[in-house]
């Protein structure tokens, strides 16, 4: 004859390895539900909207629109982790882990829109700058001065007496605060809510 520990602690192996596999099967769909709500956020946010058609754009001297591809690339950085379900005594432990964006940011800065080549072959890495560099000087001797109709994106040229060059502090960011983190910050709810859709 079982006794009743013996049957409570087989019905908790049991459950755990039920919750093992249902933990699985949720993490695909959480991973499916949140990157679109994180593509979304980092794609509307003031930043890629000013990279698109305002004044980052003439900033950067950008001439396409990058930021599909960037706002993909933090949505594909999205990560669900089942951890390790056990039992612990009477008590069933573990659960899911949702990483979004490495801290390194090589999964936007790496793509190729991150780097503008400009006519005389040199190399602007602009995204880093917007994400990166915060208030600090880039550029001493060259400012950007606004003119319509100047200009490769139409819209500014550099000058000497604009100097110098930083990125907009409007828009402007650092490793923990930047375009990125506050797009994800501001999408919490949502996120949350996709997360709640998936269990």
């Amino acid at each position: 004859m079982v006794s009743n520990a013996r049957l409570e602690r087989i019905i908790l192996e049991k459950i755990v390895s039920a919750a093992k596999k249902e933990f699985v099967k949720k993490s695909r769909l959480i991973k499916l539900k949140i990157a679109p709500v994180v593509y979304s956020a980092v794609y509307d946010s003031p930043e890629m909207s000013s990279v698109r058609n305002g004044v980052l754009k003439f900033d950067f001297g950008l001439t396409s629109d990058p930021t599909v591809q960037i706002a993909k690339a933090v949505a594909a950085s999205c990560e669900v982790k089942v951890g390790d379900v056990r039992l612990a005594g009477n008590q069933i432990l573990g659960g899911i882990t949702i990483g979004i964006q490495p801290q390194d940011y090589l999964n936007v800065l790496s793509i190729p829109q991150a780097v503008n080549v400009v006519e005389d072959g040199a190399k602007l890495p602009w995204l880093e700058w917007l994400t990166l560099k915060g208030n600090s000087i880039i550029i001493v001797d060259f400012g950007v001065s606004y003119f319509s109709g100047l200009g490769r994106t139409g819209g500014a040229i550099m000058t000497k007496g604009s100097r110098p060059f930083k990125v907009n502090s409007m828009y402007s960011g650092d490793a923990g605060n930047n375009f990125i983190t506050r797009s994800i910050e501001k999408a919490i709810p949502n996120i949350s809510k996709a997360i709640e859709q998936s269990l």
